[in-house]
């Protein structure tokens, strides 16, 4: 289901556990096989992971291009984003600049609300800490474990910033999976304690 933002304007809906994606109003937008493909995926995952605190254009060009010679790195870095942006405006999202630079900064237009399941896993995972009643606080620990379905890009983790990432998103679920697995143990919930065993192992 399209999540909407209070204003009813639709979400781009973007997931980092296991296999990236990238959909809007239902359809999918992330590429697959080609090169170009590949920068574009490389380039949406960079700036709405880092969308409020941005992307420095070393880090784009780093990313998107892995140690190339390039003539003119700029002029690099803005033909991928121009392509993204004729994209994105194809599948249906509003015609606006999605990309902000600052100072040499990249950040996304939240204009277009993001909605992103590593930014759901750690809201979830704070309501869960600051819950009072233990059958609320089971159920957020539940909610926001089972959001972690495989490592943080999982077939990216040979990227520095993914790796740093999938570890620190990987240490949260461990912990919070303890958490919850001696809450479970205090109120003798032995079958949620199973299910939760058994989600954590795969």
């Amino acid at each position: 289901m399209t999540i909407k933002d209070e204003n009813n304007v639709e979400a781009l809906h973007v997931g980092y556990f296991g296999s990236f994606s990238l959909t809007y109003n239902g359809r999918d937008i992330t590429g697959k096989n080609k090169s170009s493909d590949n920068q574009f995926n490389y380039l949406m995952q960079l700036i709405l992971h880092y969308g409020h605190t941005g992307v420095s254009k070393n880090t784009l060009i780093n990313t998107l291009f892995a140690g190339r010679d390039l003539n003119n790195a700029n002029h690099a870095v803005h033909s991928v984003m121009y392509n993204a942006k004729k994209r994105l405006r194809e599948y249906g999202l509003p015609d606006i600049n999605y990309f902000i630079q600052k100072e040499g900064i990249y950040y996304w237009n939240y204009e277009v609300p993001v909605v992103e399941d590593t930014i759901e896993f750690e809201r979830l995972l704070f309501e869960a800490d600051m819950a009072e009643d233990v059958n609320n606080k089971i159920n957020l620990y539940l909610e926001a474990i089972h959001l972690y379905n495989g490592d943080f890009l999982e077939n990216q983790v040979g990227i520095a910033w993914v790796s740093r990432e999938n570890w620190k998103y990987r240490n949260m679920f461990n912990e919070n999976v303890t958490k919850l697995a001696e809450i479970l143990k205090e109120e003798g919930r032995y079958d949620i304690l199973e299910n939760v065993g058994k989600f954590a192992a795969k």
